[in-house]
């Protein structure tokens, strides 16, 4: 059975133009079509012969997203991509194959290459009535129009009769992101008319060439009418980089245009300006203008809308680029995850208070057996029974919830096994004088610590296990920063630094602030002009990206398992105390400052990072060890 996609039982999203014989069209990354399946049966889709790749500067990223969610909780059962040129039928999913509720399914397609056009001709289902208008979302979406250009964000037809480039991937995977966490986004999408958006002899700049000299000109029509976008997402341009334009003079277009934009867009709350990429094959150039001036003058300007600054280049690498420049599928995937953060940001600590310690965690310790105390009354860890299961506590005045922030945002991401927090509770101080006890109740995962292990592993085993470390570290070290531009150094949840250097600490704006109390601690042990050398020392801190640190991977802290076929692989990574956003050199220091020379684990620990940091290691060290840390 052929249904025409114009039929009323598809939910459309984005931008689609309908052929008088019923065929949608649509060159725009993100427009997508859902609907409701009632069976258990092949999915086919007909595209039409208009379907086409226009455009080389990708990344790879496949036409099509088809994924599969069940009718009832909305929850994802699978994601397929799908390449398609011209005139074929593909087959979508074979329902029969996938466990999935007998009640039914939704099924969304979405174009996600910004460099494709994509003509649905019809969906091939067994029998018309199995194909129903998908439910309404319980929340409302945001809707968000994303501007940018070829290498920011898309590619655009000059002589077209509107740029028939589409954006680029990562407004799709920010949908998706979004989705995760139970936002909806819904996006219209254009890409920039001209090759940068400011000219020396353009004294009207960006308005007149998206305004006036541009296709979209005669789309201002159809696009004030559409519906009213809350959110604007403006990637600048990396060309503008290698133009002498005079910051004022950028400055003044860039406010025309926006409030040419803004005239037409009163539900507007939010104005997202995302930082230029920068062009690898290039030296590092300085932009043209100020972005904190720049949205200093926008917000006087539009006193209604909430500007925010987005800046993304401390966060990419050559690597994260399909030829220095344009973003891989990577790439995309951090901007996205960055961008995140401004619609759903990480919960911090005050705003999810701590629930007061119950009655069940304070029986578990009398019955658990203790596995570590740390002294002092400080902390300690026990396995306990805890809802039936075997788990782990960990309790004392000095475990800090930022460690149960931490394996939860690990959790999330799904590349780096940690343990399940079950539960993390607080008992108040009685006296002043005292402090607070925080509990965090953790998931028990079978296996032996690595260090145990390590003396007795082949060195195949252990180069397996290194491997696996490594991939490990490396993805811990490329999870974007939370809040976007707003970098910070400290525990996850904006919290103080737990590392015993800088225990209570923090957290910090940013480097330099984590520089000056570091020299702080240090202080005692300065003389006289050493001062200069440290100052020195400390300089090449200010150009580290700020990374997500683990702080104490010594071999004990590191789960192994064997597997049925006789390998060994990480089951999961504890301890995570000491845990949080660090200068990337953190990681080095404590993973030597914790390691006994003599084994070869000390050889290991030197190279399971991209680069080494032997300077900062020393330096580290002495202090440490004048501090008798």
């Amino acid at each position: 059975m052929h249904i025409s996609p114009s039929d009323s039982v598809f939910l459309r999203s984005g931008r689609w133009r309908t052929k008088p014989t019923g065929e949608l069209i649509s060159s725009w990354s993100g427009a997508s079509i859902k609907f409701a399946y009632h069976g258990q049966t092949v999915v086919r889709l007909l595209t039409g012969p208009s379907t086409r790749r226009v455009d080389r500067f990708n990344g790879g990223t496949p036409t099509l997203c088809v994924s599969v969610h069940t009718l009832a909780e909305d929850t994802e059962i699978s994601t397929r991509t799908h390449d398609v040129e011209g005139a074929q039928e593909l087959t979508l999913f074979d329902l029969s194959s996938i466990a999935c509720d007998t009640s039914g399914v939704v099924i969304e397609l979405t174009l996600i290459d910004w460099a494709s056009i994509l003509e649905i001709q019809a969906i091939l289902v067994e029998k018309k009535d199995m194909v129903q208008l998908p439910p309404s979302s319980s929340s409302q979406a945001i809707n968000a129009l994303v501007i940018g250009d070829s290498i920011s964000c898309g590619w655009a037809e000059e002589e077209g009769v509107m740029p028939s480039g589409c954006l680029s991937a990562f407004p799709f995977v920010l949908q998706r992101k979004l989705r995760e966490v139970g936002i909806p986004l819904s996006m219209s999408l254009v890409a920039y008319p001209a090759w940068t958006l400011v000219d020396h002899e353009d004294s009207l700049g960006m308005e007149s060439k998206f305004f006036h000299l541009s296709p979209w000109e005669r789309e201002n029509a159809k696009f004030d009418s559409e519906e009213q976008a809350s959110v604007v997402i403006f990637a600048l341009g990396t060309n503008d980089e290698a133009q002498d334009i005079p910051p004022e003079h950028f400055a003044a277009s860039l406010v025309a245009f926006a409030d040419r934009l803004l005239a037409g867009k009163s539900a507007c709350r939010d104005f997202i300006l995302v930082e230029p990429f920068q062009d690898f094959n290039e030296a590092e150039t300085t932009l043209p203008y100020d972005l904190d001036a720049l949205q200093q003058t926008l917000s006087e300007h539009h006193a209604n809308v909430k500007f925010h600054l987005l800046r993304v280049r401390k966060h990419l690498r050559e690597e994260h680029t399909v030829d220095g420049l344009h973003l891989n599928i990577e790439g995309h995937e951090i901007v996205s995850s960055v961008l995140k953060e401004l619609f759903h940001p990480e919960p911090s600590a005050a705003a999810s208070p701590v629930p007061k310690v119950t009655a069940e965690v304070l029986a578990s310790i009398e019955s658990g057996e203790l596995l570590y105390d740390h002294g002092y009354g400080t902390n300690k860890t026990m396995k306990i029974e805890f809802g039936g299961h075997p788990a782990i506590l960990r309790f004392g005045t000095r475990v800090s919830p930022g460690e149960a922030n931490i394996m939860k945002l690990l959790a999330k991401t799904g590349s780096i096994p940690v343990p399940r927090v079950i539960g993390i509770w607080e008992s108040c101080a009685i006296a002043d004088n005292q402090e607070r006890t925080v509990y965090i109740v953790s998931e028990w995962i079978e296996g032996q610590t690595l260090e145990e292990a390590w003396p007795n592993l082949i060195q195949a085993d252990k180069d397996g296990v290194v491997e696996q470390l490594r991939g490990i570290i490396a993805s811990l070290r490329q999870l974007p920063t939370p809040d976007g531009h707003n970098q910070f150094i400290g525990a996850v949840g904006r919290l103080p630094c737990n590392d015993v250097m800088l225990r209570g600490m923090g957290p910090f704006a940013d480097i330099d602030a984590f520089i000056e109390a570091f020299k702080t601690v240090c202080q005692p042990y300065v003389r006289g002009y050493y001062h200069l050398v440290l100052e020195r020392l400390l300089q090449r801190w200010r150009a580290y990206r700020v990374v997500l640190t683990h702080g104490d991977l010594h071999p004990s802290n590191i789960l192994i398992q064997r597997t049925d076929t006789g390998q060994w692989r990480i089951a999961a990574i504890i301890d995570w105390e000491l845990a949080g956003w660090y200068p990337e050199h953190w990681e080095y220091v404590t993973l030597l400052n914790c390691v006994r020379w003599e084994s070869d684990w000390a050889c290991v620990a030197q190279n399971l990072l991209e680069r080494r940091y032997d300077d900062d290691f020393v330096l580290d060290s002495k202090y440490r060890f004048l501090l008798r840390l």
